[in-house]
């Protein structure tokens, strides 16, 4: 100002992808909304102490892109007792980038009714034996920047089957010209479920 007169900004419009906010000493503070934008402005006017304005000016911004970490969702899955499920761990999973490594998703905390493994993103869980009720494990997937997301996880209903019941190989030997040996079939029979009849 040419009268040496006391100058302060005066924000006119604010940027389209952050904000920003004037401080005293003049300088400013801008603070991005973590968009993939990265170009944004804002304008300004400066007043003297007379009260006079001068002309809008505009800053212009660029922002400097960053690598984001992609985002692993949540899964589920159902099985039947004692059978092995293949399904997508990655199908929506997402990255920024579009950069995402299908083969990276690994796990963070297993299974406690079954086992799992991923080949390229697809998960084989097999259940233990003769277990039925729900199941979960935790995974992680990176980009080919090598961030990583936060863990998502993956709930598996194990369906009952009804097994069949299992018999023990009988030998009875009766001699010529006697009734026949009686045995109690039932107590030479099994079943996971005990639905086995007792009459």
């Amino acid at each position: 100002d040419d009268a040496g007169d006391t100058l302060s900004a005066e924000l006119v419009s604010q940027p389209q992808f952050g904000s920003v906010s004037l401080n005293s000493d003049g300088s400013f503070s801008y603070q991005h909304d973590g968009s993939e934008n990265h170009g944004d402005s804002f304008t300004f006017q400066v007043r003297d102490s007379a009260g006079a304005l001068s002309a809008v000016q505009t800053v212009t911004l660029t922002v400097a892109p960053v690598a984001d970490a992609p985002v692993a969702m949540d899964d589920s899955a159902t099985t039947a007792e004692d059978t092995p499920v293949n399904f997508s761990l990655v199908a929506n999973d997402s990255d920024a980038e579009d950069d995402l490594v299908v083969a990276s998703a690994a796990i963070v905390l297993p299974a406690s009714k079954g086992t799992v493994s991923i080949t390229n993103g697809i998960a084989t869980y097999t259940p233990n034996s003769n277990v039925t009720g729900t199941d979960t494990f935790t995974y992680t997937v990176k980009d080919a920047a090598l961030n990583t997301s936060t863990a998502a996880t993956v709930t598996v209903t194990i369906t009952p089957v009804n097994d069949l019941p299992e018999v023990q190989a009988i030998s009875l030997s009766v001699d010529e010209d006697t009734a026949s040996a009686v045995t109690n079939v039932r107590s030479l029979a099994s079943d996971v479920e005990d639905t086995i009849p007792t009459g």
